[in-house]
């Protein structure tokens, strides 16, 4: 189902909606408000809808893959937290989710040829980041709402994925859709200026 796609982008787009209708300020605040109230409606909503329980559903598809874990036995079951149906596991466990997805598989876990392409992607993306770090400028305001709308996207599938599925081939096939923002979010913070800085200080300290 690629409704995980939906409910991931429309805190996103909603917000840009409200900064559009007013004024282009406090663009972060704005995303963050939206997207912390939209996920305390979903997870509370099933006080007044008992039958909408979104800790519960995430909870039931991550049981789902573990039952597949003990009936097929794949090689490239990794290890993950079995949530219990409340909001906190959730959120208590969304940090270890989003880095399973981020960096997993690593490239000594690869058992065939698509998680070895999955895994060498993982390491590209990895050191894109780095890159990105390097030459991030605390100074430099991004005022764009794409960037938080890429920001945001990319991190619910990265959490949902994480959560969900503790299988390297379903992480590598979920988290698709999220990359192309991901890279979109690097190319915002992405600053030549300071990275050629840096790069002259260290060879000025080399010398």
């Amino acid at each position: 189902t690629k409704a995980y796609i939906l409910m991931a982008l429309v805190p996103g787009i909603t917000a840009c909606i409200w900064i559009k209708k007013t004024k282009q300020k406090y663009i972060g605040t704005k995303f963050l408000a939206t997207h912390l109230m939209y996920f305390s409606i979903l997870f509370n909503i099933h006080h007044v809808f008992p039958q909408y329980n979104l800790a519960k559903t995430i909870q039931w598809k991550q049981s789902k893959y573990y039952s597949l874990i003990s009936e097929v036995k794949p090689g490239s079951a990794i290890e993950s937290v079995p949530l219990d149906g409340s909001t906190w596991s959730v959120v208590r466990n969304t940090p270890h989710a989003v880095y399973s997805t981020l960096c997993r598989p690593f490239v000594w876990e690869s058992r065939s040829p698509v998680i070895l392409m999955a895994a060498l992607e993982n390491a590209v993306l990895l050191f894109l980041l780095i890159i990105i770090l390097i030459s991030f400028n605390p100074k430099k305001k991004i005022t764009e709402p794409l960037f938080y709308l890429c920001i945001y996207f990319a991190f619910i599938i990265f959490a949902l994925t994480g959560l969900v599925t503790p299988i390297m081939g379903a992480i590598v096939r979920y988290k698709i859709p999220a990359l192309p923002f991901l890279i979109i979010a690097f190319l915002f913070i992405y600053d030549q200026k300071t990275l050629n800085r840096s790069k002259r200080e260290k060879a000025i300290q080399i010398r």
